[in-house]
């Protein structure tokens, strides 16, 4: 337990912490030499093969990149290594680093893990999602160390720190090239823009691929002035390259280079328009359930959706809906009101179960008191109709179409 990381690193806490806060663009730190030789060596050698049902994209297809989450099956450095990981020893160290307190470690390893890339592969800059997605933690450190013992900058895969990707003109880069047993430990916010370049191995080198090991740490709280609605992994396209300028004729290459660019921001645009209309159906989804939502006190809850009235509580012809009682009912109270251009004579009618009530529906406020009695956890369809409708547009009171009863003020039991 005690040998996962390198001693140094333990001991050059303070030091690696200035250059946390120090750094630029937005808080980081690059360790070399992090975990013990014996230790990295391990986890190269148990670094799981890369198979292509661990390679699917959002859409199914084949990527170039891999990914492992069940870390404690891929051997024993990685079981060690996870164990490890979840100590308060190690989350103390990191904390001492980063000066974020309290830090929880992801026993899922979600978008972490093993991060296997072949050649061709990179990642566009991008912000990382800021909450995990299943208990709702704020997300607040990455962690990755490289597992390449043998790279040359000369092959890509660069990890790259961004300033601004959405002002090419303006934006400073860090590039940290991913060589054997570094780590870079980053804050998550919503300033934190990275990624890589992409991996061009030589004809010669085709059997090797960018390796890492990636964990995501996070907090049940965060600083207010940081707190971000939450969001998914948003990317920005990289720009074209610098020598693309008026007057340049394009070999052979260029062209191949303007299509790849064209067809990942194609990718990328279909994607957000899924994202798009999943979030349009949720909200749609919402809506309509705050819509049909009836303004009920006392000790019951709605089931389901009501029928029959709109979203500013007009009501229509027949208006039905359920509710479920905490606690035995013996009144139910419906209040309304009628706008005095309203005909007279209209009439409602009410059933509860199987009971039924009538009254006249006049201009005005009015309250409605039926009484039966319900038992307690008894489900119970009540149902409203009104004898006739009026419509605002012919009595010429406003551009209102709809045909309406009257206007629900509330629902109350006792």
């Amino acid at each position: 337990m005690n040998t996962i990381l390198n001693p140094e690193t333990a001991a050059r806490r303070r030091e690696l912490a200035d250059e946390y806060r120090a750094a630029r663009f937005y808080p980081h730190v690059v360790i070399n030499n992090f975990f013990t030789p014996e230790v990295c060596q391990g986890l190269v050698q148990e670094f799981p093969d890369f198979r292509a049902e661990d390679a699917l994209n959002e859409y199914g297809q084949v990527g170039k990149k891999a990914y492992r989450e069940d870390i404690r099956h891929l051997g024993g450095t990685y079981a060690q290594l996870d164990e490890h990981i979840r100590s308060p020893s190690f989350l103390g160290l990191v904390s001492d680093i980063t000066g974020i307190r309290d830090l929880i470690h992801d026993p899922e390893y979600i978008g972490g893990g093993t991060h296997d890339n072949v050649d061709g592969s990179e990642l566009d800059i991008h912000i990382d999602f800021n909450y995990h997605p299943k208990r709702g933690w704020h997300r607040r450190l990455n962690l990755i160390v490289f597992l390449n013992p043998e790279w040359e900058e000369s092959w890509g895969g660069a990890f790259e720190l961004h300033k601004d990707p959405w002002s090419p003109a303006e934006d400073e880069v860090e590039a940290i090239p991913p060589l054997m047993n570094r780590g870079v430990i980053f804050e998550t916010s919503e300033v934190s823009w990275h990624g890589f370049n992409k991996v061009q191995l030589p004809a010669d080198k085709q059997d090797l691929s960018r390796r890492s090991f990636a964990i995501y740490l996070y907090t049940k709280e965060r600083p207010s002035e940081e707190i971000a609605p939450s969001h998914a992994t948003f990317y920005v396209q990289r720009p074209l390259p610098e020598r693309f300028q008026a007057g340049t004729t394009l070999t052979h290459g260029d062209v191949e280079q303007l299509s790849h660019l064209i067809a990942r921001r194609d990718h990328h645009m279909r994607y957000l328009y899924e994202q798009e209309k999943g979030f349009s159906a949720r909200v749609d989804r919402l809506e309509k359930i705050i819509r049909q939502r009836l303004p009920i006190k006392g000790y019951v809850h709605q089931l389901g959706e009501a029928e029959g009235i709109w979203e500013d509580q007009w009501v229509t012809q027949t208006l039905t809906f359920c509710f479920k009682g905490e606690r035995p009912i013996t009144t139910i109270r419906i209040s309304g009101y009628v706008p005095d251009f309203f005909p007279s004579g209209r009439r409602l009618t009410a059933t509860v179960g199987s009971a039924s009530f009538e009254r006249p529906l006049d201009v005005g406020a009015f309250e409605w008191q039926l009484s039966t009695p319900l038992e307690a956890g008894a489900e119970t369809n009540i149902r409203v109709d009104c004898s006739a409708t009026c419509n605002l547009h012919e009595l010429g009171q406003s551009d209102d179409i709809r045909d309406l009863a009257f206007q629900l003020l509330g629902i109350s039991t006792e």
